[in-house]
């Protein structure tokens, strides 16, 4: 199973998610991602590519995904250079979207414990705004309560 649609919200990605499953696919292994993901890859190094989310948290300012390239699905298999991969295109994304403050999003393993919809080991990185006298939060999915 590559995708849990139980996690999808609901509307066009819950259908995607659907579409999806039902083709048996990953949707972020590289030759499967033009079909199901349509922003352009932005940056890409040995191990990583980040790409902005095609269906962002709401009230994000910047929603980007960064997506391993290899088909992994849990941090233990990440190589030692693949690590500083990833510090990599963090430090290019948000210093070419001059980001000031962020949130940084990695969920791994059984989606029934993270609450990801793709099992593929990607990351997130989620920008709002400054605080104002707007206090709304963005959420996202970490996992289940206790």
């Amino acid at each position: 199973m590559h995708v849990n649609i139980n996690h999808g919200r609901p509307g066009q990605y819950e259908k995607l998610l659907g579409q999806i499953k039902n083709d048996g696919v990953c949707p972020f292994c590289q030759k499967n991602l033009p079909k199901y993901h349509k922003p352009p890859i932005l940056k890409e190094n040995g191990g990583w590519l980040v790409t902005i989310n095609q269906n962002p948290y709401s009230g994000s300012k910047y929603h980007f995904l960064i997506i391993h390239k290899r088909h992994i699905e849990n941090i233990k298999q990440i190589k030692t250079s693949e690590w500083s991969d990833l510090k990599k295109i963090i430090d290019w994304t948000t210093k070419k979207f001059a980001i000031p403050g962020g949130s940084f999003l990695l969920r791994f393993g059984d989606t029934e414990y993270t609450g990801a919809s793709v099992t593929h080991l990607h990351c997130h990185i989620i920008s709002g705004i400054k605080r104002n006298t707007n206090k709304k939060t963005i959420s996202a999915r970490v996992g289940y309560k206790k």
